[in-house]
């Protein structure tokens, strides 16, 4: 698979034969979508317009859905992976789990923009708001520590990429997805009321999911799938992802959308766990403290 690939990204260079590289492309990804998008990522950063070209290509087709769909699945493994692994660097985010998350997010983000149906899109939000919110909520204070020996400074430096705030690049995918699926009302809400700049804020970032989940609700955008996805994390060994789910079921609507009994449970299994913690979160588990 990596072999082909790299023939067709020689052709793409070459005028005449760029549709036909495009095309071939779109039938390799429609008979083995995990591996030929796996190799795709794999070209890494900084994209090139030949890749971004690609990617786009692949969200206009008949076959985008399931393309961002995989994308957001791959964000969302690439998290799970470094929970569980008890090593103290994967705590801090590798080199190599950085590099997949940000090169996933900006294939998700080009993806997004050429997307043709908004509705198709509404159905994947379930699994794309969780995935990009997760690695928002876990690199939320990451540009306290860009030391040089920091891991986001390097990659950052050597993908020429200009964000301060690792955070940020999550965010602004988030933004591009919500961009899609709310209307101009909505969007216009959430800048009025500051929803991305309390996102991005270690202190405030609680008070921005609480916001957005206001936001989503109004927009009859939360679904059974996403309180799911998001639930889980109520009883995760992140405290990140802990505090961000408490943050999401602190909007009244959302809590009553969801049976008490299950909450409890929830709950009390993770209370377990950390009730130390209790009394210093937010602040500890953004390392604020």
């Amino acid at each position: 698979m990596p072999k082909i690939l790299q023939t067709l990204y020689t052709y793409m260079e070459k005028s005449p034969h760029r549709p036909f590289s495009f095309r071939a492309v779109f039938f390799l990804t429609c008979s083995h979508r995990e591996p030929a998008i796996s190799c795709l990522l794999q070209k890494g950063l900084p994209m090139d317009g030949d890749t971004v070209e690609l990617w786009r290509s692949l969200g206009r087709s008949t076959i985008g859905t399931r393309v961002l769909k995989c994308l957001a699945e791959k964000l969302n493994r690439v998290g799970n992976n470094c929970l569980q692994d008890e090593d103290s660097a994967c705590e801090r985010h590798s080199r190599r789990a950085a590099l997949e998350a940000v090169t996933i997010t900006h294939a998700i983000s080009e993806v997004v923009l050429a997307l043709g149906s908004t509705e198709e899109l509404k159905r994947l939000l379930p699994h794309l708001l969780p995935s990009l919110l997760r690695w928002a909520s876990e690199t939320l204070g990451e540009e306290r520590s860009l030391s040089p020996l920091s891991t986001w400074r390097e990659l950052f430096l050597e993908c020429g990429i200009a964000e301060e705030k690792p955070c940020r690049l999550f965010l602004v995918a988030l933004e591009k997805v919500l961009g899609r699926c709310l209307a101009d009302k909505w969007m216009q809400l959430l800048t009025n009321q500051a929803a991305w700049a309390l996102l991005e804020n270690p202190l405030c970032h609680p008070d921005g999911v609480t916001l957005l989940t206001s936001v989503l609700l109004r927009a009859e955008l939360v679904s059974p799938c996403l309180m799911k996805n998001l639930s889980a994390w109520l009883d995760s060994r992140s405290a990140k992802l802990w505090v961000t789910a408490e943050a999401f079921f602190a909007e009244p609507s959302a809590r009553a959308a969801v049976s008490s009994a299950d909450l409890s449970i929830l709950r009390m299994e993770a209370g377990r766990r950390r009730l130390s913690l209790w009394p210093s979160l937010p602040w500890r588990s953004w390392g604020l403290c």
